[in-house]
């Protein structure tokens, strides 16, 4: 047998595989055994925070990886209210800055809405830790934007939500089944289901959007996802309302105003309406 073997120098994460060199083969390890539970990631707590700031703030987690945040913040934001948050995430291979194409800034203007777009980590094949129900770097990073941004402006932690496009609409539908212990509603544009649909123990409301037959990206089928997204939270007992806007794998002009509505009309606790 001739050939060639390629190498990837990246990490396995959250992988039972093991492997030495061949010419020390005889006791290749096939699997893993901690012995014991996995060690939960480290967060913040509120008086651990960093100082955040609107526009630009390089961010670094209790757990150490430091993260870009695109933060936007109302003019005239009031102090001595609780406002709401909407963590926004990123497509594959994109950055937090293509939140600023969604007019999701504006809508939140209008509303007195904080929106955060953070970073995600490189070198990342699925772009956001999405396949494990394993305590992860990504979740412990919402937790400490959620820990931080209330410390810094007072947020209504009945109002926390999720969105995202693309792979962060994957994302978002993921913290939608996952992390129902924070996040009130979530609103995954082109998003859907990486692992098998893991029935959560607090279903919270859903608008899930996506553009159609045509939605196409990366050699994936985001109409197929979107479907089997619904059909999964429907049978989990989530609240779900569905917008096909059509334009195939874009975000619509309009999505903004109504993902907002939609948050609205569900902070934490609200079953259906």
């Amino acid at each position: 047998v001739t050939g060639s073997v390629p190498v990837v120098n990246l990490e396995l994460v959250d992988s039972t595989f093991g492997a030495v060199p061949f010419d020390a083969a005889s006791a290749t390890p096939t699997s893993c055994d901690s012995g014991g539970t996995t060690e939960e990631i480290p967060r913040y707590g509120a008086d651990e925070c960093p100082a955040l700031a609107t526009g630009w703030n390089t961010f670094e987690q209790a757990a150490g990886l430091e993260r870009d945040l695109l933060i936007h913040v109302p003019e005239g934001l009031d102090a001595d209210a609780a406002t709401p948050l909407v963590v926004w995430y990123h497509g594959l291979g994109d950055a937090p800055g293509s939140v600023v194409g969604t007019g999701l800034f504006d809508a939140a203007d209008d509303r007195g809405w904080i929106v955060i777009s953070p970073s995600s980590q490189s070198l990342l094949a699925t772009e956001w830790e999405q396949t494990t129900l394993e305590d992860t770097l990504d979740s412990a990073m919402l937790d400490d934007i959620v820990t931080c941004a209330d410390a810094q402006w007072g947020l209504d932690r009945d109002r926390i939500h999720v969105s995202g496009m693309s792979g962060g609409g994957l994302y978002s539908s993921y913290l939608a089944v996952t992390r129902g212990d924070l996040i009130a509603s979530a609103a995954p544009s082109s998003g859907g289901l990486m692992m098998d649909y893991p029935a959560p123990s607090t279903p919270i409301p859903v608008m899930a959007s996506w553009g159609g037959v045509s939605d196409f990206a990366v050699g994936q089928n985001f109409h197929t996802f979107a479907t089997e997204l619904i059909g999964d939270l429907l049978g989990g007992g989530h609240f779900v309302v569905t917008c096909n806007h059509g334009l195939g794998h874009a975000w619509d002009d309009d999505l903004s105003l109504r993902i907002l509505e939609f948050f609205e009309a569900h902070p934490k606790g609200t079953v259906t309406s």
